[in-house]
């Protein structure tokens, strides 16, 4: 990297080509800009880490990580930091992503000087005034551009599961944001280890109501009853997270549909003030059609359904969903060495999204001391934690109502 004046704009440009970065580096530089060339994705988020830029200029094909999985990243690092994108000609799709993620700029090459500087003046100007406000701290809340996302859905989008480019992830959030609408019931379906907790929390982020969680093998009129008795004190309506919902009995079954018509045990105070998440590793319509599972239930529930992508279908996302693990779990200044990435994208995860954060997880603890997490402090982490049979924190099936309402505040 080359040296910067303190009190000159400097200028970021990531690009695999050596004679596109020369070039740019010349006009810029000639307009009196302090620049950094750097020839990848990995390494322009090594940079930006290193060095306070007032603007990155990004190519999109590039090794690696490409030039819209590097801005989804240095969003999460710096998410108000200008990025400009100066590119061959790209697909409709493609603009459109990087234009929903509010990129200041849009340049195919070859490029014009003229138009290029006077876009980076614009630029560069607005951004130091920003800082300026902040006292030069250059830090914000963390939204899914993508999205648009405002409010409690920017913040609940924060979490692992929701990070990364892939097609699988936007057609995750984009089901996500449709069936958090839902009313009465709601199914997500997904393979062991994909989060479910996590997911249904998100769902009931900003509703008024109290969350329970039970396991297939407690559901009974007993346990309803004792679970809902705080809820009832409260005059507060109940939001009911039921796991591994395939293996419900039918009695089982029979004891959640009366909670909607008021029938069995439990108080009719809550016929229409108890919602339904029903969690399964398997899905549930072959089991209706043999007749293992009840039609009436289904038709509720079935309606809103969310499946949870496996985690070796977001290979490309998985330097993102590890930058948002470690951001959750305090560590997010720690860096992952290309070494690290690289390995993180490779591996399979048998234990699916809770192998993969409790992996991170741990490998934020060996390299805490370094400042950086190594390839070896992930194979050594993932040695420990082969599976997933010791859940997270975000995966605990919690005792007491008052901690896991907790649990969503958080």
């Amino acid at each position: 990297m080359s040296n910067t004046t303190p009190d000159r704009h400097r200028i970021l440009i990531a690009d695999d080509s050596e004679v596109c970065c020369g070039l740019l580096s010349l006009v810029l530089k000639n307009a009196s800009y302090d620049v950094v060339c750097v020839y990848s994705g990995e390494q322009a988020l090594e940079a930006v880490q290193a060095v306070d830029f007032d603007l990155v200029v990004l190519d999109h094909d590039m090794p690696g990580i490409d030039g819209l999985q590097t801005l989804h990243a240095i969003r999460a690092l710096q998410p108000r930091l200008p990025v400009m994108v100066c590119s061959g000609a790209l697909k409709p799709d493609i603009v459109k992503n990087y234009e929903s993620m509010g990129v200041c700029g849009l340049f195919t090459k070859p490029i014009n000087p003229v138009s290029l500087k006077a876009q980076v003046a614009k630029t560069v100007e607005h951004y130091r005034q920003l800082v300026a406000v902040d006292s030069g701290h250059r830090t914000a809340a963390y939204s899914y551009a993508p999205f648009q996302a405002e409010g409690i859905e920017a913040r609940i989008l924060e979490k692992p599961i929701f990070s990364g480019t892939s097609p699988a992830a936007r057609k995750l959030v984009e089901g996500f944001l449709r069936i958090r609408r839902f009313k009465l019931a709601a199914t997500l379906e997904g393979r062991p280890g994909a989060g479910f907790l996590d997911l249904a929390v998100a769902m009931s982020e900003a509703k008024d109501a109290i969350l329970i969680a039970c396991p297939a093998e407690k559901v009974s009129e007993r346990e309803l009853i004792m679970l809902f008795a705080p809820a009832l004190l409260m005059q507060r309506a109940v939001i009911l997270i039921i796991t591994n919902t395939e293996r419900l009995t039918l009695d089982q079954q029979a004891v959640l549909e009366g909670l909607f018509n008021g029938h069995g045990a439990v108080d009719p105070y809550f016929a229409d003030k108890v919602s339904l998440i029903l969690c399964a590793e398997a899905s549930l319509h072959p089991l209706a059609d043999a007749g293992e599972f009840d039609e009436q239930l289904l038709m509720r529930a079935g309606a809103m359904t969310q499946r949870i992508p496996d985690l070796s279908q977001r290979a490309e996302d998985t330097f993102l969903i590890a930058r948002a693990v470690l951001k959750r779990v305090g560590a997010s200044k720690l860096a992952l060495t290309p070494d690290a990435q690289t390995w993180l994208a490779k591996q399979t995860w048998p234990g699916d999204y809770l192998q993969f954060h409790r992996t991170v997880e741990l490998a934020a603890m060996l390299g805490e001391l370094s400042g950086e997490i190594d390839q070896p402090h992930l194979a050594s982490a993932r040695a420990k934690e082969p599976g997933h049979s010791a859940p997270l924190f975000h995966d605990i099936l919690l005792e007491s109502l008052y901690e896991f309402d907790a649990l969503r505040n958080e």
